[in-house]
């Protein structure tokens, strides 16, 4: 039965039934005005009301008379009306004829009642729902059209005050997408984006009505759960939020599969403000993160203290940089033939005024992780062209000395398209010859199919800058697909050589793989040279240049400048005499 069509018996017993009279709200109300339940149930409405609603009946859902996206937002709105004394407005949609109508609702609980509150209606004009598009601004995230950090917080506020009241639990879950930074890096923001509006599809899809998904900022998002039993079941959901993102999306035609770290807090045991669950749901987040990502963690006390150093450490270590802290050493690599030292590698150092002198694998992989790994990498790329340019001017290395200077850059750098005009602008303001300088690129870094990087790759070379595959065997990059890329050497991890050596038909392997990098022109620098056995196997398999502690260690400037000139006086030995002495 519709609002228009109910009888003045039924009216009356409605009233009767609810201890109200309804008659002169159902008749004579000047706006359209509705009766609900706490449950969002039509108890009784007038004539105005049932023209918007397009004949809802007595007892149907008020939310369902709504788009299907406005109706979360229905059901939000309707607990505030009956958890608040004040008047509680909201601006939804629905479809009136064939076009989208805004009708402002106002509600409030029906005074000397509980369980009735009154609901006014009223179609706002054009000029009205920019009020509506600006509100929506303000508190949904305008790519997925989630709620924002700004509304979730606000909803976590009322999701605590109920479940306080009625001793429930919540769930706060913080759920962080894994390497997400590689999709916009590989194949821009715009793939990104598409990449988070399916992903975010995809985990609303495992939640329930009465659960909030909203999007943080960037791959971030936090999930509210609120009447819980236990923690078991925010595992639960947890678990199929990490299975959903697992699996394969669409990006720009490529299958790609993504996997996600969430952190969880619970009121009340960990928490019973906002601030405070979000807090522990991100410290919980990192501890998924720090133990291997793809995984879920709960908060404890116990974490906190770890968090707490981390993040500490991350704020030194963004403060490094503009305190001077950062500085280059400096590792030889010499030619196998007679020791003449063909390359200086420069290698990031923070002299940490708390942990004292950290090679670069003790901040670097933190500075990829909170993005700040190139602005790093460019400082080191500037300070070492400056540097290997003022050790020519000096005359430290000679002129037709053919030493080079060697720099690793970062996976950030790699896949930016700027990076050929930014080695320009380095090379330009230090003066340093381009024919001098060596980038280094981690195989694990490579991916060959990515045209950007081969792009820039190519254009480093046609500047005369050379180009070496570091760490090859580590990755999945190919003697084939690094042929295709204008590398001049490839160097051999230590750990590569020392399964190689130990492992059976491993030194037949290595000579094999050597012999091939060869016949595609490739020289081959082994890293990691400790032991006089592992350079003399090297040496007997042919490899041309040699680099580690044996041959000599990172030495900062002042050193490197004493091994320079030792190196341009034994360059007078003859050649013979030289290699009888270095062996």
């Amino acid at each position: 039965m519709n609002i228009r069509g109910l009888e003045q018996k039924d009216a009356d017993r409605l009233a009767e039934e609810a201890g109200i009279s309804y008659a002169d709200l159902v008749r004579q109300a000047p706006w359209a005005c509705l009766v609900l339940d706490p449950e969002g149930r039509i108890l009784a409405g007038n004539e105005r009301a049932d023209w918007l609603l397009a004949g809802a009946g007595s007892g149907a859902l008020f939310a369902a008379c709504f788009i299907a996206e406005d109706q979360d937002e229905v059901l939000a709105w309707l607990g505030r009306v009956f958890r608040q004394p004040e008047a509680q407005t909201i601006d939804v949609r629905l479809t009136l004829g064939e076009s989208l109508q805004t009708i402002r609702l106002t509600g409030q609980v029906l005074a000397g009642q509980t369980g009735q509150a009154a609901v006014y209606l009223d179609a706002l004009t054009d000029g009205q729902t920019q009020g509506r598009q600006l509100l929506n601004m303000a508190y949904y995230d305008q790519l997925t059209r989630l709620p924002n950090r700004y509304l979730m917080s606000d909803r976590l506020h009322w999701a605590i005050r109920d479940a306080g009241r009625h001793q429930e639990k919540i769930a706060v879950l913080a759920v962080d997408l894994d390497h997400f930074k590689r999709i916009n890096d590989s194949y821009g923001h715009q793939a990104g984006d598409t990449l988070l509006q399916q992903i975010s599809r995809k985990m609303a899809a495992c939640l329930r009505e009465a659960d909030t998904l909203a999007r943080l900022g960037g791959d971030e998002f936090a999930v509210i759960m609120q009447h819980l039993t236990g923690s078991q079941d925010a595992m639960a959901v947890a678990g199929r939020l990490l299975e959903s993102i697992r699996q394969p999306v669409d990006v720009m035609g490529v299958p790609q599969t993504m996997s996600a770290s969430i952190g969880i807090s619970l009121f009340p045991e960990d928490g019973t403000q906002v601030q405070e669950l979000l807090d522990k749901a991100d410290i919980a987040l990192y501890r998924a993160k720090n133990g291997g990502r793809d995984r879920i963690a709960f908060f404890n006390e116990t974490m906190k203290a770890a968090v707490d150093v981390k993040i500490d450490f991350e704020r030194r270590l963004r403060l490094a940089l503009e305190r001077g802290e950062l500085l280059l050493y400096y590792q030889p690599i010499i030619a196998a033939q007679d020791g003449r030292i063909l390359a200086l590698e420069a290698l990031l150092r923070w002299n940490s005024t708390r942990d004292g002198l950290l090679p670069a694998m003790a901040f670097l992989p933190l500075a990829r992780e909170i993005g700040i790994d190139r602005q790093l990498a460019d400082w080191a790329l500037q300070a070492a062209c400056g540097q290997m340019q003022r050790w020519l001017e000096s005359g430290l290395i000679d002129g037709l000395d053919s030493c080079r200077l060697t720099v690793n850059l970062s996976d950030s750098q790699l896949t930016a398209s700027d990076l050929p005009e930014r080695v320009r602008q380095v090379l330009v303001r230090t003066g340093l010859p381009a024919e001098r300088l060596i980038l280094e690129i981690h195989e694990a870094a490579l991916d060959p199919g990515q045209e950007q990087v081969r792009d820039n790759l190519e254009k480093l070379s046609g500047m005369s800058v050379q180009l070496y595959l570091d760490d090859f065997c580590q990755g999945f990059c190919t003697l084939g697909q690094a042929g295709r890329i204008p590398f001049t050497s490839l160097k051999i991890d230590q750990k590569i050589t020392t399964v190689f050596l130990d492992a059976p038909h491993g030194e037949q392997l290595l000579d094999a793989m050597i012999r091939l990098a060869h016949q595609v022109n490739l020289t081959v620098i082994a890293e990691g040279v400790e032991s006089e056995r592992t350079m003399s196997q090297l040496l007997a398999f042919g490899c041309d240049a040699l680099q580690g502690y044996l041959i000599g260690p990172p030495l900062p400037p002042a050193q490197t400048e004493m091994l320079l000139g030792l190196n341009a006086a034994q360059s007078e030995i003859p050649a013979e005499e030289h290699k009888k002495e270095h062996r």
